[in-house]
């Protein structure tokens, strides 16, 4: 009962020039991001069902959850209320890293459950 959590946008943040620290700290932003998603989700794990959710959601700045993460597509439906239950629980974030300049920034994240 494995949850793996994914951010599967190319580029979630695009500072005008990162310098070689600040990608570093973006990156190891977005692995916060999955690792805090990835807890919650093994916490409630949907009694043996596979399959994989694809869900959009934003933050705020100071790493709060604007508002409910959007289903883009779900392999099983049934899955749906544990992905969704799994990002608003890990909320809230982090704050954004300093190199982020922006009020609010929307993520694409993949959960798979195997």
């Amino acid at each position: 009962k494995m949850v793996k959590g994914e951010i599967i946008t190319e580029k979630i943040f695009s500072p005008k020039q990162e310098t070689t620290k600040n990608a570093a700290t973006s990156q190891d932003y977005y692995q916060a991001i999955i690792n805090k998603i990835n807890q919650f989700a093994s916490l409630n794990t949907p009694g043996g069902k596979k399959g994989k959710v694809d869900l959009n959601f934003s933050l705020s700045s100071d790493g709060n959850l604007i508002e409910n993460p959007v289903v883009i597509s779900a392999t099983d439906s049934f899955l749906i209320p544990f992905a969704i239950k799994a990002i608003k629980d890990a909320s809230p974030f982090l704050p954004f890293p300093a190199s982020l300049e922006k009020k609010e920034e929307s993520f694409k994240i993949n959960l798979l459950y195997e």
